[in-house]
């Protein structure tokens, strides 16, 4: 595509409000403000420092024309080089291909868009323009629509944290454990290791031991693991420890699987 040339992105929701074609005088408010929501999410994704994000939107034109309800974009010459534009065109381009292997942001819009085609609120969501190159772009997605979705690349991350726990044991044995943000995960455990605790650790807080497996691309933490339980001494420095944490995730925050690389670079070796 030649850059100096802005881009044309238009995406049309088709439909039907009462028997009436889905248009900007037969949606209701609630519909409009939602579709302009996703549409900025859509076009926006979760790239861009949230300075490049505040720009992008200053300076994309937008417009919804009449017709279907059709969200028009128009993206000037000199963003058309940017992460932002050159991500969305390449989504636009996998979706396309009908793979659902795009970023995050992206990919909730869409999600969001067949929850609406499933409860029949809309026909259809196309997105029509032209790519970076100037080649024509005409991706549509209706009920008949089958996007694949690979399964994401999971980390495993083994980490000590300071929890209370606030429930213990069952059928298949487990652990509640209370984060200090509030939240609380279920850990599996292993009947044997929770029989051995000399102590009743419920109700009290602790270093927990526990590995979980991350989807690095949206954070998403599954399959908690308690490892062991650690009652801090009546001196621990909770301060100095979460210092210490804070330091050590930065330090690792650039190696996608620390203990992977850690047994990978020391070697396995028999005892």
């Amino acid at each position: 595509m030649n850059t100096a040339e802005s881009q044309i992105l238009e995406l049309r929701i088709t439909g039907e409000v009462n028997g009436q074609p889905l248009s900007p005088e037969t949606a209701s408010m609630e519909m409009i403000v939602a579709l302009v929501n996703e549409t900025k999410d859509f076009i926006l994704g979760s790239v861009g420092s949230t300075a490049e994000r505040e720009q992008f939107l200053r300076e994309v034109h937008f417009e919804i024309k009449a017709g279907s309800v059709k969200p028009h974009i128009t993206i000037p010459a000199f963003l058309t080089t940017s992460a932002i534009a050159m991500s969305l065109a390449s989504d636009i381009k996998t979706l396309s291909s009908g793979s659902l292997d795009i970023d995050a942001g992206r990919s909730k819009v869409i999600q969001n868009m067949t929850k609406r085609l499933q409860r029949n609120e809309i026909s259809a969501f196309a997105i029509e323009g032209t790519d970076l190159d100037g080649k024509p772009l005409n991706v549509v997605i209706d009920k008949n629509t089958r996007l694949t979705k690979p399964r994401p690349v999971l980390v495993n991350v083994e980490e000590y944290v300071k929890v209370e726990i606030k429930n213990m044991g069952g059928i298949s044995p487990n652990v509640h454990l209370k984060f200090e943000d509030g939240s609380t995960v279920i850990a599996s455990a292993t009947e044997a290791y929770l029989k051995s605790l000399d102590k009743n650790y419920l109700y009290k807080e602790v270093i927990a031991h526990i590995t979980y497996n991350q989807n690095p691309q949206t954070n998403q933490k599954s399959d908690y693991r308690l490892l062991g339980i650690t009652e801090p001494p009546a001196t621990f420095d909770w301060e100095a420890f979460d210092r210490a944490v804070e330091a050590g995730t930065k330090l690792w925050e650039d190696v996608p699987a620390p203990v992977a690389w850690v047994r990978e670079t020391r070697g396995v070796y028999d005892a």
